[in-house]
């Protein structure tokens, strides 16, 4: 008898076994589905972001200061061409130009590093951002000053002042 429940007990571990490493490797299966899941999600980003990498590296180095530049160059010509034209009939042009205008001839890529070096140019007195009253999608570059100063170039933290003192 004894040989009989042995042989049910080594069943019933073998059985107990059986289900353990059954239980593990649906548990390793599914982790694997969920790996590569996660795998061809990556991938398929990496494909789509690879060529936009290509490109940007291919544009010119974002200069804000050099685009800065190019904002009050064209804001000036812009406005010599306009004051020509209705010199005659207004004595006092204001010294606004269309936004769009400044970025006529950029590709898409580069409107967003105008607008950024237009904000600098702002914070630095040199144009004043207004926007129509009635079309909130109609933005003008008003022309303050041409003198394009660095300020970051000479600023110095308190901190640095303090020790100076």
């Amino acid at each position: 008898m004894r040989k009989d429940s042995d042989s049910v007990v080594d069943a019933r571990a073998f059985e107990a076994l059986c289900r353990a490493h059954i239980a593990k490797f649906a548990k390793g299966a599914e982790k694997y589905a969920s790996e590569t899941q996660l795998t061809q999600r990556v991938d398929q980003w990496q494909e789509k972001l690879e060529p936009l990498l290509a490109e940007e590296e291919e544009r010119p180095e974002f200069d804000i200061h050099k685009y800065g530049r190019e904002i009050l160059i064209s804001v000036e010509e812009a406005l010599g061409q306009d004051q020509s034209d209705e010199e005659e009939i207004l004595p006092v042009k204001p010294r606004v130009v269309d936004f769009d205008n400044v970025t006529k001839d950029c590709p898409k890529y580069q409107v967003c590093r105008y607008f950024l070096a237009t904000l600098c140019l702002c914070n630095t007195g040199n144009v004043l951002l207004e926007q129509d009253g009635i079309s909130t999608d109609k933005l003008s570059v008003k022309l303050l000053s041409m003198d394009h100063s660095r300020p970051m170039e000479t600023y110095q933290a308190p901190s640095i002042v303090e020790e100076n003192v």
